[in-house]
């Protein structure tokens, strides 16, 4: 097998990236090319996006990487920051402990560490931290049924609460939708005391993501005002509710956001 890397900015490189990406059972929409593209163009990291080759040219693995630097220490490769999930994909799990230590060897003593948020195997050398939870919902079941799976007396109560308000949902995949959850976004982040991601990001979102399919914003609006919004991120198979934000003056009268996600999971069963 053959390690090289690809560049992001070679479009046939891209577009078989994309292709291994979205046949894989365990991609995330962390992988594709839309997302690192984002990354790239906000926070100017060096993307290191490895690729290991069969003798006939196919991929069998990808880890997509960033070269973190920081000022008097070394530099960090990181998959993915900013990033709920990053690390390999691969065809068998031989190719991957392969590829991590092909990827260790060629940074030793250049890197202060390689970090990967995701699941790699147990012999790889990595230390484990397990911080996390992922949530799945299955949207396959018929909508009676996934309606019971969820609390009676939290998002049900919300549900009927935001219709009974007259709450509308729509779909904005441009300039003010974007603009609108950003706006929102300033005033969550405010609440919660910690500082927004800067806006060039969701505009780097809109242009690489949505505009290509693998994502889309939905607005919870009363009368004309968005009252709440969600960003997602999705792949051949899977749906991520990545961002979330709302008015918080509004959240007790109308509570938008169950309705908001609630609606989505109607359109995708």
């Amino acid at each position: 097998m053959m390690l090289t890397q690809f560049s992001l900015d070679n479009q046939n490189e891209m577009s078989a990236w994309d292709d291994f990406v979205q046949s894989h059972p365990l991609a995330t929409p962390f992988h594709l090319s839309s997302w690192l593209k984002t990354i790239s163009d906000t926070y100017s990291f060096e993307p290191r996006l490895y690729v290991y080759k069969n003798a006939d040219t196919t991929i069998s693995a990808i880890l997509p990487f960033f070269l973190l630097k920081i000022r008097f220490a070394k530099a960090r490769l990181v998959s993915l920051p900013f990033s709920d999930y990053g690390g390999p994909l691969c065809t068998h799990q031989h190719t991957e402990t392969e590829l991590l230590k092909a990827i260790s060897s060629e940074h030793k003593g250049l890197v202060k560490s390689m970090e990967i948020r995701g699941t790699v195997s147990g012999d790889c050398g990595f230390i484990h931290n397990d911080y996390f939870r992922r949530h799945l919902l299955l949207l396959q079941q018929d909508l009676t049924t996934l309606r019971k799976r969820i609390d009676k007396r939290t998002i049900h109560y919300s549900i009927r609460k935001a219709e009974k308000a007259g709450i509308q949902i729509t779909e904005q995949n441009n300039q003010y939708g974007i603009q609108e959850f950003y706006r929102l976004n300033i005033l969550t982040r405010k609440k919660h005391g910690v500082p927004s991601q800067p806006c060039k990001f969701f505009e780097n979102i809109l242009h690489n993501v949505i505009a290509q399919g693998d994502g889309f914003v939905l607005l919870a609006s009363l009368h004309g005002v968005v009252l709440a919004a969600a960003v997602f991120l999705k792949t051949k198979k899977t749906i991520l509710y990545k961002f979330n934000a709302s008015d918080p003056s509004a959240l007790r009268k109308t509570t938008p956001n169950h309705l908001l996600t609630w609606l989505h999971s109607f359109r995708s069963s």
